[in-house]
């Protein structure tokens, strides 16, 4: 297990969970610190840090930074116990950067199916975002897509349908 460097760990768990701005500069101060992303992935199970660390690691790799496939095994493994319904979120989001193992495929399969029918609404648009990209990766996967798609076109909110249409269109 990495140790998660003291002043970002701190940082993560000093946020309001609120403060954007708080958020980014905590990522302006650590971001090019020596092992600030595995620091994050260690901070994934811990519970007054969760929210910060993915809010943080989607940045991150919203800046087109990667992880390294040890790195993305972590993430896929601290899925299940993600408490908050932001922090499902950011690692939805952050989905369309991970490539999936094999071996972690059953893992994120499951998370996923579980998020499509969270209370949240923009945790189940970006779970069918996953789910896409996960029949991207593993082709077996795309029949029932196409099936899960059609009943939620039906039964979903509008801007779960809105995420739907968008991934039906770059087909």
């Amino acid at each position: 297990m990495a140790r998660v460097p003291v002043k970002l760990d701190q940082a993560v768990r000093a946020w309001d969970g609120k403060s954007a701005a708080a958020i980014e500069a905590v990522y302006d101060g650590h971001h090019g610190d020596k092992g600030f992303a595995a620091g994050l992935i260690e901070l994934l199970s811990i519970r007054d840090a969760e929210r910060g660390a993915t809010w943080l690691l989607k940045h991150h790799l919203d800046g087109g930074n990667r992880l390294t496939a040890p790195q993305v095994r972590k993430v896929h493994r601290a899925l299940a116990d993600l408490a908050h319904w932001e922090s499902r979120l950011h690692l939805l989001q952050c989905q369309q950067y991970l490539s999936v193992a094999a071996a972690d495929r059953a893992a994120v399969e499951h998370f996923v199916r579980r998020c499509l029918g969270d209370d949240n609404k923009f945790v189940r648009a970006w779970a069918y975002d996953a789910l896409y990209r996960l029949a991207v990766q593993y082709t077996d996967l795309s029949e029932e897509l196409d099936q899960i798609f059609e009943m939620a076109m039906r039964d979903e909110a509008p801007s779960v349908k809105a995420r739907i249409r968008r991934l039906l269109a770059a087909r």
